[in-house]
């Protein structure tokens, strides 16, 4: 519904028209009528006093009134009057009780929150981490350190007196140090990036300055130079490299990595302390249980026989844990038995049937 006013025409807004010459004069008289001045109530009261307009210049004269006079575009909405606001209450209040009793009724079903994902370009963006930056400043001192070697190794040691010269040989390991350096860093913050080989050469130069180093200043002053020099350097370099590739989760694949995975294991289960989803309590009461078996068989005069059979038996828990007295009981029978290995009848398994 429009809000509309006075539909009978009258002589004093008739005279008025008249006298304005624009037809957007005309339009502004008739917003300033008009209760509501939308398009259509201000078309609709010129229509009355035979005032004709095109109906989008219409609009856009009635929206810069209404904009220049801070009218809200509330025009085209019906009239809030008490009675319309009763019926849209009780309409709310039935709404709202035929809702509720809807939600009484149907079944409770837990949904599983979805967990969210994260955009491939997130998740490929490298991060900023503070250690790697703490890290590559170090690399960075310990570099001072290394050209300062240099410089006095081809001054003192080489006999190179011309500044440009000097600076041109010793310049070019440093520069090399730094390029590989770069080329790790840039490896490894690849996706899936590795060092490459770049870190043996680094390794290298870091011998050769390490020699320069000690020819320098002798095996004591030397060694300082070595340690807070180039080794200083390619260490800290290697461990921010570290960070990196541990944050994105990178495991070593090469020889040399699979050799030390391989003889950390076995140290670790020479100690027991192998990865074997057993917590450190099953441990020692596994270890407890096979020393009470080999204990309880050994012979009288083993030293201190009781006393470490009874420790270890308190140890193992074997009185009231059945799976440690079961595991305690099998190694006793399999070591009480194992010289009736040799006489054990077998079926031969090349004549077994597949």
């Amino acid at each position: 519904m429009t809000a509309k006013a006075d539909s009978r025409p009258t002589p004093k807004h008739k005279a008025a028209l008249d006298s304005l010459r624009s037809q957007a004069d005309k339009i502004r008289y008739a917003c300033e009528q008009v209760p509501q001045p939308t398009t259509a109530a201000v078309r609709e009261w010129l229509a009355t006093y035979k005032v004709r307009s095109d109906r989008s210049h219409l609009s856009s004269v009635v929206s810069a009134w209404r904009k220049q006079n801070g009218v809200g575009s509330t025009g085209e909405l019906v009239r809030l009057t008490p009675e319309l606001i009763a019926e849209l209450d009780s309409i709310a209040t039935s709404t709202h009780q035929a809702s509720a009793a809807e939600r009484d009724q149907a079944p409770v079903v837990n949904r599983p929150r979805e967990a969210r994902s994260e955009s491939p370009e997130a998740a490929d963006k490298p991060q900023k981490r503070f250690s790697t930056w703490v890290f590559l400043l170090g690399a960075i001192v310990g570099l001072v350190v290394s050209v300062d070697t240099s410089w006095r190794f081809f001054g003192d040691k080489l006999g190179v007196a011309n500044v440009p010269e000097r600076i041109a040989m010793f310049a070019g390991m440093e520069i090399v140090l730094v390029a590989c350096g770069i080329s790790m860093f840039e490896g490894v913050r690849r996706r899936g990036g590795t060092p490459g080989p770049a870190r043996w050469l680094a390794w290298a130069l870091c011998g050769a300055s390490a020699y320069a180093a000690l020819v320098l200043s002798g095996p004591f002053l030397g060694t300082a130079r070595v340690i807070f020099g180039p080794v200083l350097s390619v260490v800290a370099l290697h461990f921010a490299l570290g960070v990196e590739l541990r944050a994105r989760g990178y495991q070593r694949t090469g020889t040399v990595a699979r050799i030390g995975r391989e003889l950390r294991e076995r140290f670790l289960s020479r100690f027991g302390l192998a990865d074997d989803e057993r917590d450190a309590l099953t441990r020692t009461r596994d270890r407890a249980a096979r020393r009470v078996a080999r204990l309880a068989l050994a012979p009288k005069w083993t030293l201190l026989r009781q006393s470490r059979l009874d420790r270890n038996l308190r140890k193992s828990d074997a009185a009231h844990d059945p799976q440690a007295r079961d595991r305690m009981l099998a190694e006793l029978a399999a070591i009480r038995h194992a010289r009736d290995l040799r006489n054990l009848t077998q079926e031969s398994p090349w004549s077994a049937e597949r």
